[in-house]
């Protein structure tokens, strides 16, 4: 089956055509940006932007292509079957071309546009980890439209455009179940590292290096509560006692505390290849 692709003007490319297409949905009354009732307060929007960084790393990591796709889909419409970008997408004012969302409030500048004009460009929608206030397909913190709160769903027209993008992929048989980042439950190499170390900040390049290279690398930032959870039941597992950076093998137990040079996490990345193969 051919290959299924959102560009990023909205338009889907494939051989195959749905069995049949969303109904459009009647244009709203676009609410004042910023007026949800669960808007992100500042320091919210900080942790967020933090999130997304810290997911991108050294090595300028992106979301897989699948996931970048549907959020393409989410905010610039797609128009083989009559659906209008976001009523959020902004026009920027900066660079001609350009979008950015006016209701997550993060501005209209480089690392916020939402698409882009060259081969190769690093959009927001690239990021491994990044939220819209909408909740939309692609996003990390997508909800379902049936799932959303009764306030909100009153606030944003129902989400009739998220009901349209759920219908549509379900036709084409896309899985809208995203994965952003690293499963926290799995086995492996595991580098635990936390943005405000300033250790973690001379080993990140290291480990992004090694990761390029081959090395199955599982990076562990520890940003929200969930990785403090899982951080501490690894620690507990091997009776670890140590901060950041910290190297674990979750098969073995073995472990490098604190900054080490490349040649030594190397080392100790080649060991779990070397288990493995006995």
């Amino acid at each position: 089956m051919a290959k299924k692709r959102i560009v990023a003007t909205g338009g889907w490319n494939s051989n195959k055509n749905p069995r049949s297409k969303p109904q459009r949905p009647e244009p709203a009354r676009r609410p004042t940006p910023g007026s949800a009732p669960d808007k992100a307060g500042f320091l919210q929007k900080a942790k967020n932007l933090a999130k997304s960084y810290a997911s991108k790393g050294f090595s300028g990591k992106k979301a897989d292509e699948e996931t970048v796709e549907l959020r393409n889909m989410s905010c610039h419409g797609l128009s083989d079957i009559g659906l209008a970008p976001c009523e959020f997408r902004g026009t920027s004012e900066e660079n001609a071309g350009r979008h950015y969302c006016l209701e997550c409030g993060c501005g209209d500048r480089q690392a916020t546009w939402l698409n882009a004009l060259e081969d190769g460009e690093y959009t927001k929608l690239h990021f491994p980890k990044v939220s819209c206030p909408l909740k939309m397909p692609g996003f990390s913190d997508y909800i379902t439209a049936n799932e959303e709160s009764e306030e909100r769903k009153t606030h944003y027209s129902n989400f009739e455009r998220k009901k349209v993008i759920e219908n549509y992929c379900q036709t084409m048989g896309v899985d809208l179940t995203i994965n952003n980042e690293v499963i926290l439950d799995k086995d492996g190499l595991l580098y635990i590292t936390n943005p405000s170390c300033g250790w973690c900040k001379k080993a990140d390049p290291l480990v992004d290096e090694l990761r390029m290279e081959g090395h199955d690398i599982n990076i562990v930032n520890m940003v929200d509560q969930e990785s403090f959870e899982f951080v501490n039941k690894v620690k507990e597992k091997f009776d670890i006692k140590c901060g950041t950076p910290l190297f674990v093998n979750g098969n073995t137990g073995e472990y490098l505390c604190g900054y080490k040079e490349k040649e030594k996490i190397e080392e100790w990345a080649n060991n779990d290849k070397k288990n493995s193969s006995e």
